[in-house]
C-alpha cells in the first residue's frame, strides 16, 4: 500500500510542479515579473514547510505503528491535490488570461 501511495504522490507532485512552472513562465508578460515570481516563490516555500509539518503530525499519530506512513502520504497527496487546484484556480483562470 505504501508502495502505491508513494506513486500517487509522486504523480501528485509532479502535476502541482509542471503547474507552478506553466504560471511562473506567464509572469513573463507582467510588467514587473521578478515580483510576482519572487511572491509566489516565497508562497510556495512557506506552503511547502506547512504541507509537511502538518502531514509529520498526522504521522506522529500514529506513535510509530505502520499507519504512520499511510497516514503521512495520504495528508501529503491529499493537501497536494488541494494546492495544485488552487493554483489553477487562482492563476490559470480568465482572470490571468496571459498564464496559461
Amino acid at each position: 500500500m505504501r508502495m502505491c501511495l508513494s506513486k500517487i504522490y509522486e504523480k501528485s507532485d509532479a502535476e502541482l510542479n509542471a503547474v507552478y512552472r506553466s504560471i511562473l513562465k506567464g509572469f513573463s508578460d507582467y510588467s514587473n515579473p521578478n515580483r510576482h515570481v519572487e511572491d509566489l516563490r516565497k508562497t510556495e516555500r512557506r506552503w511547502i514547510a506547512y504541507r509537511d509539518a502538518q502531514c509529520k503530525a498526522q504521522y506522529h499519530l500514529f506513535e510509530g505503528a505502520t499507519g504512520g506512513p499511510i497516514e503521512e502520504l495520504g495528508c501529503l497527496i491529499k493537501m497536494t491535490d488541494q494546492r495544485t487546484a488552487e493554483l489553477k484556480q487562482v492563476y490559470l483562470s480568465a482572470r490571468f488570461p496571459s498564464i496559461r
